[in-house]
């Protein structure tokens, strides 16, 4: 499967995670595309990195997102995703609060969303499972 990785670049103590999920997602035997939403450019910059993100989105055919420090940028692409009908892993670190922001309740109710929470142990666990359900339902 096509995956598409996107974190936002706001919190450097993230590094290890969004290595981490890299690394499983390249691991799992799947295409990774990999978008770092980073609000430090110019708007000519920051225009072509969203023509060329949304060009990715309507290739691939799974989305993670590592939402703990989510952006605007972040939602309105998990939203963009789920309007293509496109499965949206969204990951966020189980000692956050984030699980409870208006945003990801009211999301979350739309089936092609997971919202889950994870530590470094459980990561690789969480992804592959998910990547399963979604190649059993494709099939």
């Amino acid at each position: 499967m096509k995956v598409l990785f996107v974190y936002s670049q706001t919190d450097p103590k993230l590094s290890k995670n969004y290595s981490a999920i890299t690394s499983i997602i390249e691991n799992s035997g799947n295409k990774i595309t990999i978008s770092k939403l980073n609000l430090d450019t110019s708007i000519e910059e920051s225009s072509k990195a969203y023509h060329k993100l949304i060009s990715s989105l309507k290739k691939i055919d799974i989305i993670v997102v590592e939402s703990t420090n989510p952006s605007n940028g972040i939602g309105f692409l998990v939203a963009t995703a789920l309007n293509e009908k496109k499965p949206v892993l969204a990951l966020f670190e189980s000692k956050t609060k984030k699980a409870n922001e208006a945003f990801w309740y009211y999301a979350q109710k739309n089936k092609l969303l997971s919202f889950t929470s994870y530590t470094l142990k459980d990561i690789e666990q969480i992804i592959n499972e998910y990547f399963n359900k979604v190649k059993k339902i494709r099939q």
